[in-house]
């Protein structure tokens, strides 16, 4: 899902971008939920585990650095 102001940022900084579409653009998902939630510094992982917790499932998270990937991944194997 691209919101206006994505659309707009991305045609001031792309250059002929391409468009991957699995379903209409009118058309949302109903049983995919979504989440946004600020958290800052080492609170993040406990923050995704308490997530996962409240939530059991399948989920799609996004780091900043191969760092913080890691340690999401191994607080998540413990």
């Amino acid at each position: 899902t691209l919101t206006k102001g994505v659309q707009q940022l991305i045609q001031k900084y792309l250059k002929t971008p391409a468009t991957v579409s699995l379903v209409s653009q009118n058309e949302t998902q109903k049983n995919i939920q979504q989440r946004m939630i600020e958290v800052s510094g080492k609170l993040k992982t406990n923050a995704v585990l308490d997530l996962l917790k409240e939530s059991p499932g399948t989920a799609l998270l996004f780091v900043r650095t191969q760092m913080s990937t890691e340690r999401i991944s191994d607080a998540l194997i413990e």
